[in-house]
């Protein structure tokens, strides 16, 4: 299993944010996201090439037009940025189409720099299905990860299991659990899941891995 640190949630002076990565590294989290406005000055702080980071497009919302989105990843990626995450409108999920032909764009774009995209929804349960159908019909693109969600709204995080498992049964992707965890209870009942990864929001959480 596989564990993310998100930031780019938090606002918080730029020393506390430093602290946060290297405190992730220190306890040898997989990838850590982060803040566009920060991606320069930790490019040159940490050594990309042992761990992933990455950067948020369009949170938390992802209302932003492609042409703006496409404006926004193509400056991430020339600032040295691999990964980027991109919110996916929910209203978007069911009627797909237009949704998938954007993605396909910004994959366009991602492989132009050698480079890979996530992606993260912000749904309902009752729209799980349409995700995991989404995911299936872009799963040939260059995609690093599926998020279960922003982890704004604090879900039920075995639901987030099961639509992790529903997309590791469906389709070759990735899925990132990313509800709001808080207890030991809850990480252990992830470890005995089958799911692919977790992405934490809170430092205080590392004790739990």
């Amino acid at each position: 299993m596989i564990y993310n640190f998100c930031l780019y949630n938090k606002n918080v002076r730029y020393s506390e944010y430093t602290e946060d990565v290297f405190h992730a590294i220190k306890n040898k989290i997989h990838s850590i996201s982060v803040s566009l406005d920060y991606a320069s000055e930790l490019i040159n702080l940490i050594d990309i090439s042992t761990i992933d980071l990455s950067v948020c497009i369009d949170y938390p919302f992802g209302n932003e037009t492609l042409k703006n989105k496409k404006h926004l990843i193509t400056n991430a990626y020339r600032k040295g940025i691999k990964t980027i995450d991109i919110v996916i409108n929910e209203n978007m999920i069911a009627n797909n189409s237009k949704l998938i032909s954007d993605l396909v764009e910004i994959s366009k774009i991602s492989q132009s720099f050698d480079s890979n995209f996530s992606i993260i929804p912000n749904i309902e349960v009752d729209k799980h299905k349409d995700y995991v159908d989404l995911c299936y019909e872009i799963q040939s693109l260059n995609i690093k990860h599926v998020y279960t969600s922003t982890g704004l709204s604090v879900d039920d995080y075995i639901d987030g299991i099961i639509l992790c498992e529903m997309i590791q049964q469906n389709t070759i992707l990735t899925p990132i659990l990313s509800s709001q965890l808080w207890n030991a209870e809850q990480f252990e009942t992830i470890k005995l899941s089958n799911i692919y990864g977790v992405r934490l929001y809170n430092k205080y959480n590392f004790v739990y891995i």
